[in-house]
């Protein structure tokens, strides 16, 4: 329906997956449904709208990877974008968007910061003032946005050092949990000691087709190594989601119940019982469901995933009512709508809790 045409001189800035990850967003930061593809000088975006929008791509910057950039807000337009140039644009505006909201915050910018994002805009000048001469005005480009990202990467940090310290005034030592996960095997002695020495809390899987790969019959020995582990040290400890809605964790015997919603939510609500009453009071966070959003679980509607989520945060909360509850969504930013029609994740959070859902917070994956 509407079309942004895009000039791509250094194709070597686009990784292999980098078009099928791209999408186009509003005003509203909401994704547009879209179908992008590659020319041979660069890239065509069909949308279903018209509007001016954000073109949100994957972009290898030298000395960082590939990095997610986007562009200003873009208008139909018969002559085509150079593209690495709207990238470097979009950084810039980003950038400083981002320092404005801080400063108004009470943040202090660093003088090197404003100082060498005042020399990436004179920068970006010379390449916007230079795109009859494509390929020298991407180079000008590629050097405005590594300066940018590196801009980024400072301005949090000091963020964080600012906001940090304002937090050490009123608690000298804070209660933030910082963990990772504790994997599917046991940690070797060299990488335990570097996981003590990083975090106060460790996430340990249940992985469900894992500890009953047979039906009826349980495997506990890992995950109680790795509870009494954690105890041991004096970790926090927060569950891996006891059901990912992907289907990466169920064991493979329940896809012979596929087709039968109340049968799986039997099965699911007996491993739930059975893991929560198991470690009842020894996690600090129960988180129950995860990917409830993105995620094809057996096949199941979107309105039996949300009966599913309830019934599993009932059970924890009803066999241990101590312990905080949490719910997980992945892409928290809907890139997943710009391929399909689906609900954003800010819908569904709000959906479930209007559906009487009660947990102590949602986590962003």
């Amino acid at each position: 329906m509407g079309n942004l045409h895009f000039l791509v001189p250094r194709r070597e800035a686009l990784s292999s997956t980098a078009v099928e990850r791209a999408y186009v967003t509003g005003l509203d930061a909401v994704p547009w449904i879209s179908r992008i593809e590659a020319t041979p000088d660069g890239l065509v975006v069909d949308r279903s709208v018209t509007d001016s929008g954000n073109f949100h791509i994957p972009w290898r910057v030298d000395g960082y990877g590939e990095i997610v950039l986007t562009t200003g807000s873009l208008m139909e337009r018969s002559q085509p974008y150079l593209l690495e140039v709207e990238l470097a644009r979009g950084t810039l505006n980003r950038i400083r968007n981002q320092l404005d909201i801080w400063e108004q915050a009470g943040m202090k910018i660093p003088t090197a910061i404003t100082d060498r994002l005042g020399q990436a805009i004179d920068r970006f000048a010379q390449a916007a003032t230079s795109q009859n001469h494509p390929i020298e005005a991407c180079q000008l480009a590629a050097e405005v946005i590594a300066t940018g990202v590196q801009i980024t990467v400072d301005l949090a940090a000091s963020y964080a050092e600012q906001a940090l310290k304002i937090r050490h005034q009123s608690a000298p030592k804070l209660l933030t949990l910082l963990g990772a996960s504790l994997g599917h095997e046991p940690l070797t002695s060299a990488q335990a000691q570097i996981f003590l020495g990083a975090f106060n809390a460790g996430l340990v899987p249940l992985p469900w087709g894992q500890i009953e790969a047979v039906e009826g019959k349980q495997n506990w020995s890992l995950t109680d190594t790795q509870v009494d582990w954690c105890q041991h040290h004096g970790l926090k400890i927060c569950s891996e989601p006891l059901i990912q809605f992907d289907g990466s964790e169920v064991p493979d015997w329940l896809y012979l119940w596929e087709d039968d919603v109340e049968n799986v939510m039997s099965f699911v609500s007996d491993y739930v019982r059975r893991v929560v009453e198991r470690y009842q009071g020894r996690f600090q966070i129960w988180q129950c469901a995860a990917r409830i959003n993105t995620g094809n679980f057996l096949g199941i509607s979107l309105q039996n995933k949300i009966r599913m989520v309830l019934r599993i945060v009932e059970l924890a909360r009803q066999l241990d009512p101590r312990t905080p509850v949490v719910i997980t969504l992945d892409q928290p930013w809907g890139e997943y709508v710009s391929r399909q029609e689906a609900d954003l994740p800010l819908h569904l959070a709000d959906t479930l809790l209007r559906s009487g859902l009660e947990v102590s917070g949602v986590g962003l994956e």
